[in-house]
């Protein structure tokens, strides 16, 4: 026999609330882990494209070829969201 048909429907009806609660508060830190760890991740892409770039008045010509070839290559491997338009944003 299932469960269902030897529980009252109150004990159904607490058992899957405090199933889904843990579900939920599991997918809500899970997010959260996830934004801080792109925050950082695109923080850190940020600081990199500057020193590159800054490395030189002479050099500034280079930063867009610097944003041109990392477009490039990560759009390749990572998808649309590194064109060069978010690179410089």
């Amino acid at each position: 026999m299932t469960m269902e048909k030897n529980a009252p429907n109150g004990l159904m009806d607490e058992a899957y609330r405090r199933v889904r609660e843990v579900l939920v508060e599991a997918r809500s830190r899970a997010w959260q882990a996830v934004n801080s760890a792109m925050v950082v991740a695109y923080w850190e892409i940020g600081r990199i494209i500057v020193e590159e770039e800054q490395k030189g008045v002479a050099r500034a010509g280079y930063g867009e070829r610097l944003l041109q070839c990392l477009a490039q290559r990560l759009g390749e491997e990572f998808g649309k969201g590194f064109d060069q338009y978010n690179l410089r944003k």
